[in-house]
């Protein structure tokens, strides 16, 4: 809008402010002044009588020996004067108050530690326009924003591995106990009864054999006081072993009740 007011034709202030209103659609002040100035371009021009050549008053008609005057100053002249004053009255002031706000963040007075979310000023300039009598005057309008920061971002800690501990190997050597041995051996055919054994506190194992087709079955007795234990009682041939805790020491003998093939019983022992 400055230089529609400052354009000596009417047909660039009229595109000057087209101009302005096709970047600010709400400017008011453009609308009007535009509107008035079409109307008076779109007026049709009244017939008068011819107008008696004018000199301009840039020129002048000098006597012989007369000095040139100065050139005087247009109303045109005058009126852009009086816009560049008031722009330049409205950045000074706008300087001002800029280099205040900023002075008063950078250089604050009793003022403690900034946090994270301290406040941020900003200042925006915007013009403004507005027609004073025929003559447009722009002014500098100052508004002062203030922002919040956001939290400032701490980043994680690193992480480092912990060193694994070597395994600390223990061998454990196995002692295997002692396997049985052998003590008694007894074989016939059909029934029967073995001779007395002795056996000594621990643990006894019984293995047998028989080949015969018929019915097998035998026992352990004990001597003092006649316990019989079932050992094996089967049909046909069969072959297996049985082990047994002895508590106390006493002799012992095997009672083969039901035979007609031939057997064989053995004693192992392992205290």
């Amino acid at each position: 809008m400055l230089y529609a007011g400052i354009a000596e034709k009417r047909e660039y202030a009229i595109l000057c402010l087209k101009k302005v209103i096709q970047l600010n659609p709400s400017n008011h002040a453009a609308r009007q002044w535009l509107e008035k100035l079409s109307a008076d371009s779109a007026s049709p021009p009244t017939a008068t009588q011819p107008r008696p050549e004018v000199i301009p008053s840039s020129i002048q008609r000098l006597q012989p020996g007369q000095q040139p005057l100065p050139p005087k100053r247009t109303s045109k002249t005058n009126r852009a004067l009086v816009i560049l004053a008031v722009s330049f009255l409205a950045v000074a002031a706008a300087s001002c108050v800029l280099g205040t706000i900023l002075g008063a963040n950078i250089f604050p007075r009793n003022a403690k530690n900034s946090t994270a979310n301290a406040p941020i000023s900003q200042v925006a300039i915007t013009a403004v326009t507005q027609i004073v009598g025929d003559s447009p005057v722009t002014q500098n309008v100052v508004t002062a924003v203030t922002e919040v920061a956001g939290p400032t971002y701490t980043p994680l800690p690193t992480y480092t591995p912990q060193p694994i501990p070597t395994p600390i190997e223990i061998l454990v050597t196995a002692t295997f106990p002692p396997d049985f041995t052998e003590l008694y051996r007894f074989s016939g055919t059909g029934k029967s009864t073995t001779d007395l054994f002795s056996l000594q506190t621990g643990i006894i194992r019984v293995k047998w054999e028989y080949t015969g087709d018929s019915n097998f079955a035998f026992y352990i007795r004990r001597l003092d006081n006649d316990a019989r234990d079932l050992i094996e009682n089967t049909v046909g041939a069969t072959s297996g072993q049985k082990i047994f805790n002895v508590g106390n020491s006493d002799q012992y003998l095997f009672d083969i009740d039901l035979a007609r093939g031939d057997w064989v019983i053995t004693v192992e022992f392992k205290p």
